[in-house]
C-alpha cells in the first residue's frame, strides 16, 4: 500500500468514526482529523505518495537527523539568519 493510500484509509476511517461516535467533541476530533490527513496527503510528492509508510518515516527521520547535526556548532546568529532565509 502507497502512503498516499494510507492516508486516504485513515482519513476515511476518522470520518467514518465522527458520524458514528454520539459526543459532539469527539466527532469534531475525527473530522479534524480526517481533514489533517487529507491535507498530508494532498503535499506529498510524487516520490512520497508512490512510496510506503515506513519508507516516508525513514526518509523523514533521516532529513531530521541531518538538520539536527547541521543545526550543532551554529550561533543564535547564525540559525535566524538560515531561518529567515539569508543563508
Amino acid at each position: 500500500m502507497s502512503y498516499y493510500e494510507y492516508l486516504n484509509e485513515q482519513s476515511a476511517m476518522c470520518k467514518e468514526k465522527a458520524e458514528s461516535v454520539g459526543d459532539e467533541k469527539l466527532s469534531c476530533f475525527f473530522e479534524n482529523a480526517a481533514q489533517g490527513f487529507k491535507s498530508r496527503a494532498g503535499r506529498l510528492t510524487i516520490k512520497e505518495a508512490c512510496g510506503s509508510k515506513e519508507e516516508f518515516e525513514e526518509e523523514e527521520k533521516r532529513r531530521q537527523e541531518e538538520a539536527k547535526d547541521r543545526k550543532r556548532g551554529l550561533s543564535l546568529e547564525e540559525i535566524m539568519q538560515e531561518a529567515l532565509g539569508g543563508k
